[in-house]
């Protein structure tokens, strides 16, 4: 797939690898698609960078953090959209139990998670202090502080990308 097809030369997967479909390259780590037609009704997905990051919540604490999920799903759930629109992120956010306790997995998904991230956490606007503040009670972690490097590495993925070892 060329230049003119939406792909890249650099990047472009070999010829036995595309699908005959949607033409789906594998460009620098993002998925490309090639839109379809104006007046053709085909769904195309389009999936950006994504970044995880797991978060232990601290022993008793499962509760608090179910009540903070439902201020966030429910009468905060305006300024949270807002918040991670403005930041350039959708947003995910899951619970995992596990033998040693309970964790949150949180996906962020964009053009830039992890600059989204950073302005996410340091955000000076009502909504962005208590959110922190709402981590901070029930994750220990103090979002505000500056973190050493990004908060997870991929270290494997099912399709044909480049991963570091």
């Amino acid at each position: 797939m060329g230049s003119a097809e939406g792909g890249t030369e650099a990047c472009e997967l070999p010829t036995a690898r595309r699908p005959n479909t949607v033409a789906k390259t594998v460009a620098c780590g993002q998925w490309r698609v090639r839109l379809p037609s104006l007046g053709t009704h085909v769904s195309v997905e389009v999936t950006l960078p994504l970044m995880a990051v797991a978060f232990p919540i601290l022993p008793g604490k499962t509760p608090e953090w179910r009540a903070w999920m439902e201020e966030l799903n429910g009468p905060r759930q305006h300024e949270f959209a807002e918040s991670r629109q403005k930041a350039g992120v959708h947003e995910r956010t899951f619970l995992q139990s596990t033998p040693m306790g309970d964790v949150v997995i949180v996906t962020l998904e964009g053009n830039d998670p992890a600059a989204s991230f950073g302005r996410m956490v340091n955000g000076t606007d009502p909504f962005t202090k208590w959110f922190i503040e709402r981590a901070q009670a029930v994750h220990g972690i103090d979002l505000a502080l500056p973190m050493a490097g990004s908060p997870s590495t991929l270290v494997a993925d099912s399709e044909v990308v480049a991963v570091p070892a």
